[in-house]
């Protein structure tokens, strides 16, 4: 029958799964990664197995000062457990608050079960302890332990719950029979088989808790590790797009830069030559501009150039061709799907654009009033016999020409 079981058997054989147990959790702690607080679950461990091998070899049922001693030892694994759950949210009081904890426990335990002329108050104390510190941890579950794991906290606290409850049951046994001096509740008392036998089936439930609730931490923590790399990533892309829009930009007029114009041309060209449609190019090239700079110096030149990369904005806005700072004074627009006779309709408003800007030039030999520019144009189809390189001389070639017909005016390449 049940309640016929050997109890000094069986509190070896608690023992011996405890045992287990501690070989699982060492294990776990030498190859895995692990909390502050861990050892100190494998220390409550092995202080209940102390105990337990205590109350079989100095017979528990007697009031001498070893078997009162070795008793305590079982009282450790709620209080040992607590402190460590503690450590493993960060919030545990100091080595020396929990040895006195433990000093305290222990002298009072053992003081108390010596005078006694019963057991009574010795089992009741360690009851009593056991309820305390794990209602403790059971609170500190529910209060504090969601900020360090993403879930798994039904084990811990079903097993705390369970062990509460046998704890009370357990008090409640020891308080009813106060007054049968004779019981002395013996090893072999039905009452202790059960309680043993239930806190033995739910120290194995807290061992695979505090194991779960590493692996849950560290879950957690490698989740939060992914996130800020994710966002590093994230972070880097940007910074890295920044940085290529910068090595493509021109940092005075926020134009395209020779770098990006040589990329943006060779994918319109090969889009172009592909779908056989007429790609133009426009090369503007500022009139007199170093005597423009010799006159009003280089940060009204600055300005002017500003003024002027807002014109090719301004004109090609929300569309897809590339206005771009071709180097110095010298400016391009890149047309796609843009004929003769609409290249030169969008040179002539360049022309018109820039006498409006603010870049008064008195000494200009070309106005004699304000900054001009110069245009060459040129809009071929690509084909197999012309290159982007070529595309640029012709239109080179038709703004000098543009020069020495007298300046602030467009020309346009012959297509042929």
């Amino acid at each position: 029958m049940f309640f016929n079981i050997d109890l000094s058997s069986l509190l070896l054989s608690s023992a011996a799964f405890n045992v287990v147990m501690i070989c699982v959790l060492v294990h776990t702690r030498i190859y895995h990664r692990t909390y502050p607080g861990f050892s100190v679950w494998i220390a409550a461990v092995v202080s209940n197995v102390v105990g337990q091998l205590a109350l079989v070899y100095f017979h528990a049922d007697t009031t001498s000062w070893p078997a009162a001693f070795g008793a305590t030892f079982v009282v450790g694994m709620p209080i040992l457990g607590w402190y460590g759950l503690r450590l493993f949210m960060n919030q545990a009081p100091g080595p020396w608050a929990i040895g006195l904890i433990l000093c305290v426990t222990f002298g009072i335990i053992t003081i108390v079960s010596v005078q006694s002329e019963t057991l009574h108050f010795r089992r009741l104390m360690v009851t009593l302890t056991g309820f305390v510190f794990c209602a403790l941890a059971f609170r500190d579950i529910r209060l504090h332990l969601s900020n360090f794991i993403s879930g798994g906290l039904g084990l811990m606290q079903v097993s705390l719950i369970a062990t509460c409850l046998v704890l009370a049951l357990r008090a409640a046994a020891i308080l009813w029979s106060w007054g049968d001096v004779t019981s002395n509740y013996p090893l072999e008392d039905s009452r202790n088989t059960w309680a043993v036998l239930c806190l033995t089936s739910i120290r194995i439930l807290w061992v695979f808790s505090f194991v779960m609730l590493t692996q849950q931490r560290l879950e957690l923590e490698l989740i939060k590790e992914q996130r800020k790399t994710q966002a590093l990533a994230q972070k880097l892309q940007h910074h890295n797009s920044s940085l290529l829009q910068d090595s493509r930009s021109d940092a005075l007029t926020g134009l395209v830069n020779r770098r990006g114009f040589d990329e943006s041309l060779a994918l319109i060209w090969n889009k172009h030559k592909t779908e056989h449609c007429p790609l133009a190019l426009l090369m503007i090239d500022v009139d007199h501009f170093k005597l423009f700079n010799d006159t009003y110096g280089h940060v009204a030149g600055d300005e002017c150039l500003r003024r002027v990369g807002m014109v090719l904005t301004s004109i090609i806005s929300e569309s897809e061709h590339v206005a771009c700072r071709y180097g110095g004074e010298e400016f391009t627009l890149l047309l796609q799907q843009t004929n003769d006779q609409q290249a030169q309709v969008i040179a002539k408003e360049v022309l018109q654009q820039i006498e409006t800007i603010r870049c008064p030039f008195p000494v200009s030999p070309t106005t004699g009033s304000n900054l001009s520019v110069s245009i060459g144009v040129y809009s071929p189809t690509p084909h197999a016999g012309l290159s982007p390189e070529g595309l640029i001389q012709k239109a080179d070639e038709a703004l000098y020409q543009a020069k020495r017909s007298g300046r602030n005016r467009q020309f346009m390449a012959n297509n042929r």
